[in-house]
Formats: C-alpha cells, structure tokens, sequence
C-alpha cells in the first residue's frame, strides 16, 4: 500500500516537473525569438541608414511569439518538403524573408509569411544564390568551433537584409 502511493507520488512529482520543464522552454523560446526579432530590426535599422541602438534588441520581445509562430510553420514546411528535397529548398528559399517583414513592421505570423512568398516571386534563382551562400558562410562559421559564426551570422544578416530592402522597394515602384 505505501508503495502504492509513493509511486503515484512520484508520478504527480513527475508530471509536475515535466510541466514546470515546458512552460520554462516555451518561456525562453518566446524570449529567444523576441531577441532575434530584434537582431532583424537593428539589421534594418543599419541596412536603411538609420542609427542602430541595442535597445531594439529588448524592443521586440513582445513581437516573440509572432515570430517563434512563424519560425515554427516556416520549418515545418521545410521540414515536410525536404522529404523529396527539391520542394524543401524552394519552400525555404520563398519563405526566407519573413523575419524581415515581421521586424519591419506590425503583421501576423501568417501574413508575414505569405508576404515572403510575394516578394520572393519570380525571383527564386537569385535568392537561391544569395541563402546557398549565405548558408555556406554560417556553416563555415560553425565549423570553426561555433566562433565563425560570431562574423558570419552577422555578415549574411545585413546581406539578406539589404537584399530584402531592395526587393520591397521594387515592390513600391
């Protein structure tokens, strides 16, 4: 009998750990993707002449969950295309300016992505070049320990950046 209850004792303790365990995680996850938000709009902010401040880096956490909503769709559909890999990159690819257009103005998660789709539009080949670069560049940065990627996260930020300020302006011409 006291074994009894101290199993289901232990399982409560469990189920209790593992809950406290989530919320935690989604927590950082929210305040994590807040943060990056913000490395976008600084990157923005940069990109368009502006004088960047790390107080935008705080200024987007409450925009986190937007952003972890459409980081979450925008992998998920990477994901489930890279099981036959061509549709993956080209989902990847159309998809890649999101946190651009989250961080340079106030939209929904969904509205963010299908504007990303606008903008990569007839244009495919051209973003393919610039993320298979991109991505090579972080990948090398990584493979120095994780220290590379201190300059080349960075680096191909402000470049997508800018290439995502000059597709919206032909997109306002």
């Amino acid at each position: 009998m006291i074994g009894v209850s101290l199993s289901a004792a232990s399982l409560n303790l469990t189920v209790f750990g593992a809950t406290i365990n989530v919320i935690l995680h989604l927590g950082f996850l929210v305040i994590f993707s807040g943060l990056l938000l913000g490395l976008h709009r600084i990157a923005l902010d940069i990109v368009e002449g502006g004088d960047p401040s790390l107080s935008l880096l705080t200024y987007s956490i409450a925009d986190g969950p937007a952003y972890l909503l459409a980081l979450t769709l925008y992998w998920t559909m990477v994901a489930a295309g890279m099981l036959m890999v061509v549709p993956g990159v080209f989902v990847a690819v159309r998809y890649a300016f999101f946190g651009q257009i989250l961080a340079s103005k106030p939209i929904s998660a969904l509205a963010a992505l299908r504007e990303a789709a606008s903008l990569a539009e007839n244009r495919w080949r051209a973003l393919f070049s610039l993320f298979l670069i991109a991505a090579a560049l972080n990948l090398a940065g990584a493979c120095l320990l994780g220290i590379g990627l201190m300059v080349s996260y960075p680096v191909t930020l402000l470049a997508t950046t800018q290439r995502f300020c000059s597709l919206r302006r032909e997109a306002e011409l």
